[in-house]
């Protein structure tokens, strides 16, 4: 469940038409039952403290980029260690900020959480990216998706437990069944599915990225 919040989006943004110099990432594990939003902050994720754990500074030359359909950047396995035993500390995701300014880049929930109990209990993470609004946006709340398993059209509400939950939404514009669902059998919904009544405009659909 990785998004990109507006402000990574921004700094992606100004980064691609030269407005900003980029900068290195950290790498940091999150404490907070939260799930990413479009509006977080760095400063809304709680960052780990248990014995053992440090935040990863993550070298430029150290990613690999991929073109395809969609093109990705991924990053080395990175594993963080517990040093003691009798430690009590929930892990629910990573999130990457960057260097310099401390700004969030994007954020990633576990499928699970991740408990650090016992001395050498480890919780291993690759940073991996896709290029393109769709895979960002899927992950976010109240978008328009398609059930790729039934074929409905709907609404992503919310994510509990690894799930998602969709609202099946009629013709009518109105929802008529509510199910919880495997997030990968979610894709973002072409515009001229989302029932009419519904329908957004141009421009705010350009801007989710229903094409």
């Amino acid at each position: 469940m990785l998004l990109v919040p507006t402000a990574g989006e921004l700094d992606s943004l100004a980064y691609l038409v030269n407005q900003r110099a980029p900068e290195d990432l950290i790498l940091r594990l999150f404490v907070t039952n939260i799930t990413p939003a479009e509006t977080d902050e760095a400063g809304d994720y709680v960052e780990a403290s248990w014995v053992g754990y440090s935040a990863v500074a993550l070298n430029a030359q150290d990613w690999t980029l991929v073109a395809g359909t969609p093109s990705t950047a991924s990053y080395p396995k990175q594993t963080f260690t517990s040093n003691e035993a009798e430690q009590q500390a929930v892990n629910y995701g990573y999130f990457l900020t960057r260097a310099t300014s401390g700004r969030i880049a994007w954020a990633e929930r576990f499928s699970a959480p991740a408990p650090v109990v016992n001395l050498g209990d480890f919780i291993s993470v690759i940073a991996r990216i896709s290029q393109g609004t769709r895979t960002a946006r899927i992950n976010a709340r109240g978008v328009w998706v398609l059930n790729k398993q039934e074929d409905q059209i709907g609404v992503l509400a919310d994510h509990k437990d690894g799930k998602a939950e969709f609202h099946r939404v009629g013709a009518e514009g109105l929802t008529e069944t509510i199910s919880m669902v495997d997030p990968a059998a979610l894709e973002l919904a072409r515009w001229r599915d989302i029932p009419e009544t519904r329908r957004p405009a141009r421009d705010v659909a350009a801007k989710y990225g229903y094409q």
